[in-house]
């Protein structure tokens, strides 16, 4: 009963807050969600709106968003689920985990080293905004067991306990590279060129993360694969390496990749 009341009144508090005129709008709750409608009479989409010294972001749809951010340079911001108000300048546990925010709200990310991220079998990184599932039966190795461009950084590296197959995830940082502003064609390029591929780059889909892939080898031996997805100053590759009756196996782990909660 008591978390009931609670909720009731954060919600009550909520609406009045809301419904109140800001410096340059008004919020307006439509069916339970809030849209920030400007004085000019159009809705604010896909911008930062400043109400009474707190910050809250409207997503594209115009609604008010809640949860994690994160916006084109790569930083991550975290919404109250409540309120909508950014959290800045403390620490917050969320989903059980301790994050701490700094004063423009920007999330204060850890050193990424191997292995960091780890919940159960899953693989957690939000500087490029990804998570992956793996069997039970694969374990974390080494990442001197691939091969990858001098640019990377290894991020996950797992293994079948046979070894057939193996799967890597790395991060470029394209500030490194001069290349935050290459273009989709451009970055496929510099893929292919680190490669030494000849292979048509084609488009690959994990839940809600879009990928290019490239193959690079495709025989009755073995099949490697590559694929790439810019994260603002980031991109995000994976290297899957497997002997084709895995391929099922491999194709399943990648459908297990999503955006964190």
């Amino acid at each position: 009963m008591g978390k009931k009341w609670m909720t009731a009144v954060i919600a009550a508090a909520l609406s009045v807050v809301m419904a109140s005129s800001a410096f340059a709008g008004t919020w307006e709750n439509q069916e339970g969600r809030w849209k920030y409608h400007n004085d000019d009479g159009s809705y604010a989409a896909a911008q930062w709106v400043e109400d009474q010294g707190t910050w809250y972001y409207v997503e594209q749809d115009g609604f008010m968003k809640t949860g994690w951010f994160q916006d084109g340079a790569g930083v991550w911001y975290y919404f109250d689920e409540n309120t909508g108000a950014m959290v800045s300048g403390t620490t917050r546990n969320i989903g059980g985990t301790d994050y701490t925010f700094d004063g423009s709200g920007a999330w204060v990310q850890p050193q990424v080293r191997l292995n960091d991220g780890w919940n159960g079998t899953t693989y957690v990184n939000r500087l490029v905004g990804y998570q992956i599932t793996l069997p039970d039966s694969y374990q974390a190795v080494s990442g001197n067991t691939v091969s990858l461009p001098e640019e990377a950084q290894y991020d996950m590296v797992a293994s079948a306990p046979d070894g057939n197959s193996i799967i890597v995830t790395a991060i470029i940082n394209m500030s490194e590279l001069d290349g935050e502003n290459w273009s989709d064609e451009e970055l496929a390029y510099y893929f292919k060129y680190i490669y030494r591929s000849e292979s048509d780059v084609i488009g690959a889909s994990f839940n809600d993360l879009g990928f290019a892939k490239i193959t690079l080898i495709q025989s009755e031996e073995g099949i490697a694969d590559v694929y790439f997805k810019r994260c603002g100053s980031y991109v995000l590759m994976i290297e899957t390496v497997f002997i084709p009756s895995r391929w099922q196996e491999i194709d399943d782990i990648l459908h297990t990749m999503k955006i964190p909660n």
